[in-house]
């Protein structure tokens, strides 16, 4: 036998006596142990404390160790340290067990020598007797029922049972005075309590309360009483001296009645006091009160603190009402209080002081330190795109606060930067407020300016390389002595969208008259990847192909963006388009512009071109501030500026974000950029109007008061358009409620083994490894075979060596390695169910062991797996560029993507409606644990005819407990959806023209034509038409066909072509510019529609001058002779001149033919085009010779027209014929 311990104590301290057989007996032996004291020590028996307890040997568990339990026990009573002994009885039919006496027996003690079953049960009980109480109490004189009526208890309570009765009494001290007896009560009457053997565990007390009087005996307030005790040991002779202060009621001052919590807030929480008098006054007694900090708190209730008592109100109860207030600065809970003063009474003003209340007021801080931070989502561009970023303070700083901000991307490109001037930004008028100056020197907040928002401005960055929408960080930080404030810092995400794209640049053909060759510019609009050859189209007509000396271009890296020029044949007339396509370094593309090429090598035409943003029927600005963009470029270098202004015929309508540009050698082939404005023109409906370019001035005469065409614009009224949506995904927090997590605790039979645990919370992705180092607690001599598996693989699983998953992972400890760990590795398991951070436990368990004491070991370790799944829902709105549904005229229908974030439990059903403004379908999408990530669609067809704004409506159908509750909580961002989507129809219809322009506007007097279409904008009323007049400003360079176009309801939609012709005026003039004139709709024909009206148009064209300073010489007879026949030449101007044109005319060889008509020729501006006649008469001059050849000279012309002036004109070869 051996024993663990002898000491017990009466706290539950126990000691184990461990039996077993020396040799094996041949029946079974009983071992029958029983405590000499049940009352201080007994024996554990499966949970139950027995005063005797049996073991049973046999012949086949004789060697295996038994023990006993033996505890001690409590027994109330202060009776010191107790022995027990314990007998033990042997019993059993083997001769050699039975009966065994207590000298057969070999115990053992904790130090290994021979001891007997002697224990010790030390007392416990508490030796005081008497626990301790308060020995202080105050005692008011009021009536139980009042407010603030206060008694002195001192609770008295034996700490352990007596062996008779213990008397404790109470009694005044002998030095009090005998009013006590007068102003005091004591209970019990008999100030006495007895404690029995039977009641002693139940509290008595002694209760002192005030008795009722009239007279003011303040001044008798302390009193002191002495308790004393009697009874045996430890309760003999205790005595203890109390305090009882009473509160005499008939004294000046007042009685507060306090609420349960003396707390306002800066919410508006409010703490109502109660208020009367203590003594019944002679005079009215007014009580003022006022709180000491009203930045804190105020004295709300309607009587303003001020409270007035008579005589006979003196003791009823009036309130006073105090309300937090917000001091806007987060500083924390703050202390204050209410002092008060009496006027009326003289007895009451003779105690006056700024007295306080016994009992403060706490205002709990409602100001929660930080930023509002809120991005524009306007979203960069790098075509001047800006986006901005407000921020101020949530609460008034202590100390001054300086935000910074800083811009990083991952792209080697600079994407964005700061800018302090809005009207840098192409969207300008987006921008809600300035810039601040310097963001880059930081935002500055202090106690006066903490609620104002400055915006920090960022503008996206051009940087020519095709790399598609880049997004970039945006980092605030922020740096104050104020701890609320200091080092605070947010990121924000916006996206600078890429306006880089793989096409060519064009410019225009010019004549380069240092190579005597036409050229045509080309570049690439962004940096190629690799070398980039352009060259023409595969399908160019082989015309075009003889015009071109260059057949391709390379372009690069390096000089992309460099003008190379196509060289092109002179010498030849082609008016032609011309496709070029570029291949090679990210680049499939193509680009066409115009060929004008002049036989006679002369400057291209001036002229313009016109880059535009949209197309014809999509140049809208809008009510909002929508802009339209074109750019304006030359079509030839000019030999000087071009200076053009601009404006618009409708100012309170758009304007034109610059009144002028110019154009010169620089520019020229890229042009400049110009931006229309729409302005809320307060006019119901859509309005037109134009951009007219009124005066062009240039030293360059090809330019020089040459206009541009006008750009025809609708401003939409957009007064129905409703606000979008804050966002395009919505994320709700989950409500499903996970109980209190386990993560880290590790239960069964820890003591076995060694466990370390770094890391107790996995992830669904991105998940660290938890490892469980494993190892046993002890050598051992034998082998311990662990198995451990994931109680739940949904949430968590076990990974091999090679991070495979494993079902389960076997270790195996024995002599060499019990004590060393192994690990166990453990990832999280993605769901994609929004299911919250979820336990789940890996089972460690023994497989198999050949040592007793690891049999059914195990232990289980709880770990925790961390959701990254939101619930939610994401749109696309397709065709939009807004969160909102838009339809118009032109597009009458439009689509709505949606999708789940998470995979949900069961199947989730949208239902959409239909309104009197649009259709829908389907009207219902279903989204299932198969199918929940892709966007479903909805098409929304319009209905009405008129601007309107709406709302699709999208009710929930499902028993999913995620997605059940989407639409009743806020998500992630603090964005409310209310399951309703703006929908908007813009009517883009109104009674004007749209006119597709010409590809240029170039026609010449030989005849070359130019067309354009017209349309209408609107249908005319049914059975009517609209006429409109053509006409031209000068009919002397171009007429126009048909002159007049009609439209009705069944044609107004169809393009009809107008066809513009040039006219040879026979006058050198230059290129002419004039316009085609869409006149007003005319209204006096009878089928004309009265209610449509039409603006006044106009399109311009340039009638390039084809006429020449020349002559026109024909010989009628080339011939004379000697018998005097003559030879007639005639001569005419091609052109008409500006002044009279004289030329003289001579014979070479006046021995053969003078002449006898037109020595002197003069064409005037009124005979140029008629042939004047020179004739000569041939002489005999006797010789035999053989005929002889001589000419006709003209001398060079002279006139006051520079262009006839000095002219060579070509001798005229003539035959003298020998008649002899």
């Amino acid at each position: 036998m051996t024993i663990s311990d002898t000491d017990l104590d009466e706290k539950g301290q126990s000691a184990n006596i461990t039996v077993q057989l020396d040799t094996p007996p041949k029946e079974n032996v009983a071992v029958i142990a029983t405590s000499s004291d049940p009352t201080e020590a007994q024996f554990v028996v499966n949970n139950q404390f027995q005063s005797s307890a049996e073991l049973l040997f046999t012949p086949i568990n004789w060697d295996v160790p038994q023990i006993l339990k033996i505890q001690g026990q409590y027994d109330e009573i202060i009776d010191n340290n107790q022995t027990v002994r314990v007998n033990l009885e042997v019993l059993s039919d083997d001769p050699v067990y039975d009966e065994l006496n207590d000298p057969d027996i070999k115990l053992i003690d904790p130090t290994g020598g021979p001891a007997n079953l002697t224990f010790h049960n030390v007392d416990m009980t508490d030796p005081n007797g008497i626990a301790p109480f308060a020995t202080g109490g105050t005692v008011t004189e009021l009536n139980p029922n009042e407010p603030g009526f206060e008694q002195a208890i001192f609770p008295i309570q034996l700490t352990s049972r007596p062996s008779s009765n213990v008397e404790v009494s109470i009694d005044f001290a002998p030095d009090t005075p005998e009013i006590a007896e007068a102003l005091l009560s004591i209970s019990p009457p008999n100030r006495l309590l007895t404690f029995t053997p039977e009641n002693w565990q139940i509290p008595q007390s002694f209760i002192i309360t005030a008795k009722q009087e009239d007279i003011d005996y303040s001044s008798n307030n302390n009193f002191t009483l002495n308790i004393e005790s009697t009874g045996q040991h430890p309760f003999s002779n205790k005595f203890w001296s109390v305090a009882v202060n009473r509160e005499d009621n008939d004294v000046p001052g007042i009685f507060v009645d306090y609420p349960d919590s003396m707390t306002t807030s800066e919410a508006g929480n409010k703490v109502v006091l109660g208020v009367r008098l203590k003594m019944k006054p002679d005079e009215n007694v007014t009580v003022k009160f006022v709180s000491s900090d009203i930045s804190e708190g105020k004295i709300t209730s309607s009587n303003q603190g001020t409270l007035t008592f008579n005589r006979d109100s003196w003791n009823t109860t009036q309130n006073i009402e105090v309300t937090g207030q917000s001091d806007s600065t987060a500083d924390g809970a703050q202390n204050y209080n209410l002092t008060y003063t009496f006027s009326g009474d003289t007895i009451y003003e003779s105690i006056n002081s700024t007295s306080l209340l016994t009992e403060i007021i706490t205002n709990q801080d409602e100001n929660t330190p930080g930023f509002t931070m809120q991005l524009g989502n306007l979203g960069l561009s790098e075509s001047g795109n800006c986006d901005y970023l407000a921020v101020r303070l949530n609460t008034k700083p202590m100390n001054s606060v300086t935000v910074e901000a800083n811009i990083t991307s991952n792209s080697s490109n600079k994407e964005a930067d700061f800018v302090s001037d809005r009207t840098s930004c192409t969207n300008s008028n987006q921008i809600i407020d300035n810039c601040q100056p310097s963001p880059g020197l930081g935002l500055s907040f202090n106690s006066s300016n903490w609620n104002q928002s400055q915006l920090v401005c960022i503008k996206g960055e051009d940087d020519s390389d095709i790399d598609g929408s880049q997004q970039i960080t945006l980092t605030i930080k922020s740096s104050s002595n104020d701890t609320n404030y200091n080092e605070k810092r947010s990121d924000f995400y916006p996206t600078n969208t890429d306006n880089d794209y793989a096409g060519i640049l064009l410019g225009s053909v010019q004549y380069m008259a240092s190579q005597r060759k036409y050229v045509l510019p080309v570049q690439l609009r962004a940096k190629p990847s690799s070398t980039v050859t352009v060259r023409l189209a595969n399908d160019t007509s082989q015309i075009i192909k003889d015009a071109f000396e260059t057949s391709s271009i390379n372009l690069n890296s390096n000089n992309w963006n460099d003008q190379q020029f196509f060289k092109l044949r002179t010498g030849i007339d082609l008016s032609t388009e011309v496709t070029l396509q570029a291949t090679g370094g990210g680049f499939n593309t193509t680009a066409t512009t115009s060929l004008n090429l002049r036989s006679d090598n002369s400057s291209a035409a001036a002229g313009y071109e016109f880059i535009y943003f949209k197309e014809e029927a999509e140049r809208f600005t809008s009510d909002d501030g929508g802009i339209y963009a074109f750019r304006l470029k030359l079509r030839n270098q000019p030999t000087a500026p071009v200076y053009l202004r601009l404006r618009s015929d409708e100012p309170g309508i758009g304007n034109p974000n610059r009144t002028g540009v110019t154009l010169d050698s620089t520019n020229w082939s890229l042009g400049e950029e110009i931006k229309v404005i729409g302005l809320d023109d307060k006019l119901n409906g859509n309005q037109a109007y134009r951009i007219q370019f009124y005066d062009v001035s240039s030293t360059d005469i090809n330019y020089d008061n040459l206009l541009p065409q006008d750009i025809h614009l609708v401003n939409l009224d957009d007064d129905y358009r409703p606000s979008p949506l804050t966002s395009d995904i919505y994320e709700f927090d989950n409500t499903t409620t996970i109980s209190g997590s386990c993560a880290g605790e590790i239960s069964g039979d820890t003591s076995d083994f060694n466990i370390s645990l770094p890391i107790s919370v996995v992830k669904e992705t991105d998940s660290p490894v938890a490892t469980i180092k494993i190892a046993l607690s002890q050598p051992i001599e034998g082998t311990v075979k662990l198995r451990i598996f994931s109680e739940d693989e949904s949430e968590g699983y076990l990974i091999d060596e090679g991070s495979n998953p494993i079902n389960f992972q076997d270790i195996i400890f024995n002599e060499s390695n019990a004590t060393t760990y192994q690990d166990i590795s453990i990832l999280g398991s993605q769901d994609w169910i929004d299911d919250g951070h979820q336990p789940f436990k890996i089972q460690l368990s023994v497989l198999n062991t050949n040592i007793p004491d690891y049999f059914g070991k195990s232990v289980s370790i709880c770990l925790e797996n961390e959701d990254d799944d939101k619930s939610g829902i994401e749109f696309n709105f397709g065709m939009s560029d807004e969160n909102l549904l838009a339809t118009s005229t032109i597009q009458d229908e439009t689509k709505l993507g949606l999708r789940l974030l998470s995979e949900p439990e069961n199947e989730v059903l949208f239902n959409f409606g239909s309104t009197n403004n649009f259709t829908v379908s389907p009207n219902t999408l279903s989204f299932s644990s198969e199918r929940w990530s892709e966007f479903q669609e909805i098409t929304i067809i319009n209905k009405s005819i008129a601007s309107v704004s709406d709302n699709l409506s999208i009710t929930l159908k499902t028993n999913d407990p995620v997605y059940s509750n989407i639409f009743s909580f806020t998500d992630i961002n603090n964005s409310y959806f209310q399951n309703k989507i703006p929908v908007y129809y813009q009517d883009d219809e109104l009674q004007d023209l749209l006119i597709y322009m010409p590809k240029n506007e170039y026609i010449n007097e030989s005849g070359a034509q130019q067309e354009f279409t017209v349309k209408l904008r609107s249908k005319p009323s049914s059975g009517k038409e609209v006429f409109l007049p053509l006409s031209t400003s000068d009919s002397s360079e171009g007429r126009v066909s048909p002159t007049i176009l009609i439209f009705d309801s069944t044609n107004w939609q169809t393009p009809q072509t107008i066809r513009v012709t040039g006219i040879d005026d026979y006058q050198i003039d230059g290129s002419q510019q004039f316009e085609v004139v869409i006149g007003a709709a005319d209204k006096t024909f009878q089928k004309a529609d009265p209610n449509y009206t039409t603006p006044e148009r106009i399109v311009r064209f340039i009638s390039l001058d084809s006429t020449e300073a020349g002559f026109i010489v024909y010989a009628l007879d080339e011939q004379t002779d000697e018998a005097g026949g003559d030879a007639q030449i005639t001569i005419q101007l091609k052109s008409k001149p500006k002044a009279d044109v004289i030329i003289s005319t001579s014979s070479t060889d006046t021995t053969k033919a003078v002449i006898t008509q037109g020595s002197f020729l003069t064409f005037t501006t009124s005979n140029w085009f008629q042939p004047q006649t020179i004739k000569l008469i041939g002489l005999a001059d006797g010789s035999t010779a053989n005929d002889q050849d001589y000419s006709l000279e003209f001398s060079n012309s002279s006139s006051d027209d520079s262009n006839y002036d000095g002219l060579e004109i070509q001798s005229v070869p003539l035959k003298h014929l020998n008649l002899n």
